[in-house]
């Protein structure tokens, strides 16, 4: 994956498709709504 699109996936610029959201979920062995979600996360600090 390239950097810009850690970027955009960060500030919430750009959708991820399904393959990239579970293959995402796959490396960080996780499942795929620890990773997405439609709610905001809470601050992790």
């Amino acid at each position: 994956m390239h950097y810009q699109t850690v970027g955009y996936l960060k500030r919430g610029e750009y959708a991820p498709s399904l393959h990239l959201a579970l293959r995402i979920a796959r490396y960080f062995d996780v499942p795929v709504k620890s990773v997405f979600s439609l709610e905001d996360f809470p601050p992790l600090s």
